[in-house]
C-alpha cells in the first residue's frame, strides 16, 4: 500500500519527468529565456525529491554513492575488457561491483517500514500542505 510519502516521491519523478521534456522542447526552439527557468525549476524538484527521498531512508546519499560507483566501476571493466580482448583479468573489478551491489541492496533494505512513522510523516506532510507548518 503506497503512503502519501510515495505518492509525493512518485510526483515529483513525474514533475522532473516533465521538466526535462519541457527542457528538450524549448532547446529545439531555442527559447532560451524559458530554459534558464526550466533549469532552476528541475534544480528545485530534484533537491524537493532527494529530500523526500531522505526521508523514506536514511540512507538515500550513501545509496547514490555506491550506484555512481558502480557505475563508473562497469563502465571501466567494459572498457578495459573491450581494450584488451580478454587479456584482462577482471577478477577485482566484478569483486569491486558485486561488493557496490551488495551494499545497494543493504542500504535499500533500511527503508522505513514502520506504520507508526510513516503515519507521523503523512500528518507532517499534510499539516505543510494545509500551510500549518513550514
Amino acid at each position: 500500500m503506497a503512503t502519501d510519502l510515495d505518492t509525493l516521491i512518485d510526483f515529483y519523478r513525474w514533475e522532473i519527468h516533465r521538466i526535462k521534456s519541457l527542457i528538450e522542447e524549448h532547446k529545439e526552439m531555442e527559447h532560451y529565456e524559458e530554459l534558464l527557468l526550466d533549469n532552476k525549476a528541475l534544480q528545485q524538484s530534484c533537491k524537493e525529491l532527494d529530500q523526500l527521498l531522505l526521508l523514506k531512508n536514511p540512507n538515500h546519499y550513501k545509496i547514490q554513492e555506491n550506484e555512481m560507483m558502480l557505475s563508473s566501476l562497469k563502465r571501466l571493466r567494459e572498457s578495459m575488457v573491450k581494450r584488451h580482448k580478454g587479456k584482462f583479468d577482471d577478477s577485482f573489478l566484478v569483486e569491486q561491483i558485486r561488493s557496490c551491489q551488495n551494499e545497494v541492496q543493504r542500504l535499500s533494505k533500511n527503508n522505513i517500514n514502520n506504520r507508526e512513522e510513516t503515519q507521523v510523516i503523512d500528518e507532517a506532510l499534510y499539516k505543510i500542505w494545509e500551510e500549518k507548518i513550514k
